[in-house]
């Protein structure tokens, strides 16, 4: 995990961080959140190259944490979460400039010795409030609340849902370590039968939920969505399918690397020749699924597209 320390250390993660968006806008060009993210990296790099503390208007513009959480998680792919993690880590320390991001070997001694002083003490207030209480206690499974609209299949209406798991009470409890279990709610009026919950996920972040969580569409066969990864219920066989799953039944289809643009001559040959990892087409974001009847995947690189076939799970070039 990257780790920002001081300024100097901000300076680095950010111009590894620029030097990676570049490359992502000259490989996938109509991807417009990586122009977004290109474009605010580069105003930070003004900005915090200026010795005087940043206006606020200036602390307000930028938003890459936001876009981050909003566009780019969940995901599966190591080295955009690699990327996430950063662009959280530098909206942090912005937003906190330039103060979060002095090392503590510049602080005065005596500044150290008195926050050392206060931690002790609150270690050991926090230690006598546990002995005192005797044991720590657990909250309850938070009542299960709809993700989005429900979705009529045959022998019921189906509702995607999360309920917020148990998690143990403290005085420091920080509500982003709060994580969340997903399931399917299956209701079944016209035979007045009791609501059954089918279990898809656990430990979501609250993120994972906000803006990629949904049901897609019914093929006749199964129930597709969309929590953390690509997913399904298949009804008729009351059972999952994942990722793998759609691995398993399109061998041929694997890892897909981004766009070739050495040879183009509108591109700096130093940034079109860096290397991109391979993506993998079943571990894509969100927006990479769609459905119509059948659910479709498009490629990492936008250049194709796929159907995938009910009965078989094979993918089709559309």
């Amino acid at each position: 995990m990257v780790e920002i320390r001081n300024i100097a250390e901000f300076a680095v993660v950010l111009d590894a961080t620029i030097a990676e968006i570049d490359v992502l806008v000259v490989a996938e060009p109509d991807y417009r959140i990586w122009g977004i993210l290109q474009q605010q990296l580069h105003a930070l790099k003004d900005w915090s190259s200026a010795t005087t503390h940043p206006a606020a208007d200036r602390l307000n513009a930028i938003s890459i944490g936001r876009i981050a959480a909003r566009e780019l998680e969940p995901t599966n792919e190591a080295w955009l979460q690699d990327l996430i993690d950063r662009l959280h880590l530098l909206n942090y320390h912005w937003r906190r400039w330039p103060t979060a991001a002095i090392s503590p070997q510049q602080r005065p001694w005596k500044g150290a010795w008195m926050l050392a002083v206060a931690g002790v003490v609150l270690t050991v207030a926090i230690a006598g409030s546990i002995v005192a209480l005797g044991s720590m206690s657990r909250t309850q499974p938070g009542p299960a609340k709809p993700l989005g609209q429900p979705m009529r299949i045959p022998g019921g209406v189906v509702t995607l849902t999360s309920s917020l798991e148990p998690y143990t009470i403290s005085l420091h409890h920080d509500p982003e370590s709060e994580r969340y279990q997903v399931q399917l709610k299956l209701t079944d009026p016209a035979m007045g039968r009791a609501d059954r919950l089918i279990p898809i996920a656990r430990n979501m972040r609250v993120s994972d939920l906000r803006f990629d969580a949904k049901l897609l569409g019914d093929d006749g066969q199964r129930l597709w969505f969309f929590v953390g990864g690509i997913g399904a219920w298949d009804y008729r066989h009351d059972a999952l399918v994942d990722a793998d799953d759609l691995r398993r039944a399109n061998p041929a289809l694997g890892k897909f690397k981004s766009k070739d643009n050495r040879g183009d001559p509108r591109i700096d040959p130093s940034v079109a020749a860096t290397a991109q990892p391979a993506r993998d087409l079943w571990s894509g974001a969100s927006r990479l699924y769609g459905f119509d009847g059948r659910l479709k995947v498009t490629t990492p690189d936008f250049q194709s597209s796929y159907e995938i076939d009910p009965g078989t799970l094979q993918a089709k070039e559309n």
